[in-house]
């Protein structure tokens, strides 16, 4: 167990992963900033829109 806590840090630390609640996206069809999995899903349901890229900071 204490290992993967160590691996699950070590790749938090690189910046190796996709937080899906809380990372930046933006709608590639109309540059509607969102953030998260849920925020997208919900703009595409709403606007019909399915084209998504993660903006890095």
């Amino acid at each position: 167990m204490l290992e993967a806590q160590q691996f699950a840090e070590a790749i938090r630390r690189a910046g190796r992963f996709t937080d899906l609640s809380g990372f930046s996206l933006r709608c590639q069809d109309c540059q509607c900033p969102l953030k998260g999995q849920q925020a997208a899903r919900q703009h595409a349901i709403d606007t019909g829109h399915t084209r998504f890229g993660e903006v890095h900071q």
